[in-house]
């Protein structure tokens, strides 16, 4: 877990082993629909994103969330948020990629610039 060398920014070093037990990542994102239902039954606070036409179709994910706004739905669901470890593991993979997508800079097809 970490790099290294650059772009690591300092609180990524140093690159360290880390093991982790199995863990599953949903496969897709939350969408807007699975996140009302939680609204709707008063655990979550609707973000502002729900009153953009551009964000808020029932099959595209939810954004404009805070951390506390994805941990009240996690725990509603009886799960949890994935750790930063999780999260660098499922990014990276075993082949130790930079980005998710292999180690090229994003160009805004990859990732939003």
């Amino acid at each position: 877990m970490g790099m290294e060398a650059w772009p690591s920014l300092r609180n990524e070093r140093p690159e360290h082993t880390v093991y982790l037990d199995d863990d599953s990542i949903d496969a897709t994102e939350v969408t807007n629909a699975q996140y009302r239902l939680c609204i709707d039954v008063g655990v979550c606070k609707a973000p502002n994103s729900l009153q953009d036409a551009n964000f808020n179709g029932d099959d595209q994910p939810v954004v404009g969330v805070t951390w506390d706004d994805a941990h009240a739905y996690c725990l509603w669901l009886a799960a949890r948020l994935s750790t930063e470890a999780e999260w660098e593991k499922a990014a990276r993979g075993t082949d130790e990629r930079i980005h998710a997508w292999g180690n090229a800079d994003p160009d805004g097809t990859q990732a939003s610039l």
